[in-house]
């Protein structure tokens, strides 16, 4: 009798084992998933960046463009003047 209660108790505290042993498992897959979910995480946060860069970029050239745009004017401003100038100047040495 007490041989067939010695093995009731080891295949108890075997099943026991195996149970913990599958419990660590479960819980290092959830780690696993965790961790994973981090990472999945992180990458998506290092793309919204680059997006921000990018936009950031995209607002740098067209200020750049901008000031292309004000210096195209001002220069055509600036010829627009001098041809004016020169005009009047053609009117007044005529006249006289």
């Amino acid at each position: 009798m007490d041989l067939v209660y010695v093995c009731f108790l080891f295949g108890r505290e075997r099943e026991r084992e195996r149970e913990r042993e599958r419990e660590r498992e479960r819980n290092r897959e959830r780690e696993r998933e965790r961790e994973r979910e981090r990472k999945r995480e992180r990458e998506r946060e290092r793309e919204r960046e680059r997006e921000r860069e990018k936009e950031k970029e995209k607002e740098k050239e067209k200020e750049k463009e901008k000031e292309k745009e004000k210096e195209k004017e001002s220069e055509s401003e600036s010829i627009l003047t001098f041809i004016l100038i020169v005009y009047v100047c053609f009117l007044f040495g005529r006249e006289s």
